[in-house]
């Protein structure tokens, strides 16, 4: 009676494991994402982030945001830049110009830190944007400051979280 009760356990835990794969294997994903280092922590004016991310649901909104990631040398509290997507075929779908607001007046930087880098993000796009197709769907982030390189900028990058209805 002891090995049967052992066994049952032992099914149990089996079970328990093998679902929780098919769960963390699910390819029902509601949100992508991606960052990109940039070299020597130096931003240069003619070299873009560019990103490439699914669409696997034409028929569901997205909600976009820009990603930066930067550490205290960076010398401004905001930073502008521009956000072009491209439709799997490589068309130029959309044209956004967006103004992270890096810190606030009084000089304090803004968004999560830890050390001496700090994240922010700042949505683009309309809210709930509908893609026509699926498909690798690419993002290039360029820098829109008055300066060639920007000293301080360690990642930048793109999420793309499904909205809810």
């Amino acid at each position: 009676m002891m090995m049967h009760r052992w066994t049952a356990t032992a099914v149990k835990c089996c079970a328990a494991v093998w679902l929780c794969g098919v769960v963390a294997c699910s390819t029902d994903r509601n949100e992508w994402g991606e960052m990109t280092r940039i070299s020597g922590s130096s931003w240069h004016v003619n070299e873009p982030v560019r990103i490439a991310l699914p669409v696997t649901d034409s028929l569901s909104a997205y909600n976009l945001s820009v990603h930066v990631r930067h550490n205290s040398t960076y010398r401004y509290a905001n930073m502008w830049v521009f956000v072009s997507v491209y439709t799997p075929d490589g068309v130029l779908w959309r044209r956004d110009t967006v103004d992270l607001a890096l810190a606030s007046a009084d000089g304090r930087w803004l968004g999560k830190g830890w050390g001496d880098l700090y994240a922010v993000e700042a949505p683009f796009g309309a809210e709930r944007i509908l893609f026509p197709v699926c498909g690798t769907w690419r993002f290039s982030v360029e820098q829109g400051m008055r300066e060639q390189s920007l000293r301080g900028v360690h990642d930048v990058g793109i999420r793309m979280v499904k909205s809810r209805p």
